[in-house]
């Protein structure tokens, strides 16, 4: 397990440096994790593919090794029936030889099957290891793009340009006061101070509507 993990995180940091270096988005380093991830996975399956056809190989010689020692004990049986002790224990000898290779070969496939259930064992976990790593990259991608996302409106927020809606809202609230001492000075000059006065106070309303107006305008701009 450590040997399969050691290989990916090799393989992963030489190609993460190289994507590091090209700036690939976080759904560019899922999908080379999931490929690096995927190939290894692929080879130990094929591992595990070879070590059950070795073990069903050594348990098929084991099988035909105890068939054919029984097969040579029913002989030294039929001799012994026929009075025939000499055939018999030629065939008991016989019995013998293939009972000591089937002691063998039991020895050889108990070996590989025990190293074919902690291969399997090993396969799951590594399967299952994988997909708790593909979530948590998952996760932390995700976190990342939401981090991006609000720098990218904090800096839009914190930027001091003419084209910024801090800005433009700032320089229409100057113009609003800008109109607003207009108005003022105007009343100040006109020769009649009633008329001119009722006639100040619609022209600064109309200039207040046209301010809430166009502050209104720009907060739903700003909101979309």
């Amino acid at each position: 397990m450590a040997g399969f993990f050691g290989k990916v995180s090799v393989m992963l940091k030489g190609k993460t440096d190289r994507a590091v270096d090209k700036m690939m988005s976080p759904e560019d380093q899922i999908r080379l994790f999931v490929e690096e991830t995927n190939k290894q996975i692929s080879t130990l399956q094929k591992a595990v593919a070879a070590a059950m056809a070795d073990e069903k190989r050594l348990k098929m010689q084991l099988d035909d090794l105890i068939a054919k020692a029984d097969s040579w004990e029913k002989k030294a049986m039929l001799a012994l029936e026929n009075d025939d002790e000499f055939l018999a224990k030629e065939a008991l000898l016989k019995k013998e030889e293939f009972t000591d290779s089937a002691r063998e070969v039991l020895k050889d496939w108990e070996t590989q099957r025990d190293a074919t259930v902690k291969l399997k064992q090993s396969l799951g976990k590594a399967k299952k290891q994988v997909e708790d790593s593909k979530r948590k990259y998952n996760l932390l991608a995700a976190q990342y793009k939401a981090a991006e996302a609000k720098k990218s409106v904090a800096d839009r927020m914190g930027s001091t340009d003419a084209s910024s809606p801090l800005a433009a809202m700032e320089a229409l609230n100057e113009k609003v006061l800008a109109m607003e001492a207009d108005a003022e000075a105007a009343v100040e000059l006109m020769g009649d101070p009633a008329s001119d006065a009722l006639e100040a106070k619609f022209a600064a309303m109309e200039r207040d509507k046209k301010g809430d107006d166009a502050l209104a305008a720009l907060k739903a701009k700003m909101s979309r």
